[in-house]
């Protein structure tokens, strides 16, 4: 389960990297070609990504798939356990001082691109004096990434 929910969060970055090379070519004047090619190369290597890590999610959806002769009914005493999470992926990573604004910035320039891209309007508004507060940036990144 902690692999499938690594290679979800690879997928989003994966995304966001295809999106803004994207829109950088289309930005970017023909003329330039040395800065086109370079580019187009890295949307191509990311989509070779995508590509290379499509076996490993299908493997994981097959392993994933419920086997009928072995499901058990859940007792009241397992709705309580907690479930794995990506505490093991992120294990090295320190808590500390997180300013929102900072945390939210790259989350919203890419979903502005993503939405730009689909001819969506974004916008957003962050206040400019939000306190600090104790915690993990790159998992709040995650999370706002992710609604």
């Amino acid at each position: 389960r902690v692999l499938s929910e690594a290679l979800h969060q690879a997928k989003n970055p994966l995304a966001a990297l295809r999106t803004f090379g994207n829109i950088l070519l289309r930005r970017l004047p023909e003329e330039e070609s040395l800065n086109r090619e370079i580019v187009e190369d890295i949307i191509i290597q990311s989509d070779r990504l995508v590509d290379l890590l499509l076996p490993v999610d299908n493997a994981l959806n097959r392993l994933a798939a419920p086997q009928v002769e072995t499901l058990l009914p859940m007792s009241r005493s397992d709705e309580h356990e907690p479930s794995e999470n990506l505490d093991s992926i992120y294990s090295d990573e320190e808590n500390g001082l997180v300013f929102i604004q900072d945390a939210v910035e790259p989350v919203i320039r890419a979903t502005e691109a993503l939405t730009v891209s689909q001819g969506i309007r974004f916008e957003s508004v962050v206040e400019s004096d939000l306190p600090g507060i104790y915690g993990n940036e790159r998992r709040i990144q995650e999370i706002l990434s992710n609604l």
